[in-house]
């Protein structure tokens, strides 16, 4: 056998016939019993490993079972109540507002939290050239406007505020 510039290790097939191997596995050029024999063998490798990885974390295996046909006492509905939504901004996106309706439609819950009303990204607040206060409530009008028109409220957060309503050495939270 010429190596052509390659070391060949006796017993080792080559990158070429590697790769005719798995392509004869992948394509079915082997019989039956060579498949059923490699899938045995990374059916016990993996067990195997399974087997160890629980031994290195000394686990117990744990058996959690329940009778889905008794009933203990009726189901709290708590979560009918309010869900957390994240960014107030992320509400004027279609795509939630899309998925907020179906949500609604399909678990019923009343309220909706959210915050940052008053962050940058809603445009509430900002000063002109002369340092006096101008204010923008369109976003959250639009926002409250979806809510109230899928019947649901917003259970308002008053967080975080604008860049421009916090003064150098201030804090937010004062």
């Amino acid at each position: 056998m010429e190596a052509r510039g390659q070391i060949i290790l006796a017993g080792h097939p080559t990158r070429e016939e590697t790769a005719v191997e798995t392509r004869n596995f992948m394509t079915g050029r082997i019989d039956i019993k060579q498949k059923v024999a490699c899938l045995a063998l990374g059916l016990a490798t993996f067990l195997a490993a399974m087997d160890l990885s629980a031994a290195e974390t000394n686990e117990t295996t744990r058996l959690i079972s329940a009778d889905l046909q008794q009933t203990k006492g009726p189901l709290d509905t708590m979560f009918k109540f309010c869900v957390g939504a994240g960014r107030a901004n992320e509400g004027l996106r279609a795509d939630w507002q899309r998925q907020l309706t179906y949500a609604h439609r399909e678990l019923g819950f009343e309220y909706i939290r959210m915050h940052g009303l008053f962050t940058d990204d809603m445009g509430v607040y900002r000063e002109d050239s002369n340092g006096n206060p101008q204010y923008n409530w369109q976003y959250i009008d639009e926002l409250y406007d979806f809510l109230h028109s899928i019947g649901m409220k917003p259970f308002v957060e008053l967080s975080f505020m604008s860049s421009a309503g916090v003064r150098a050495g201030e804090s937010v939270t004062r």
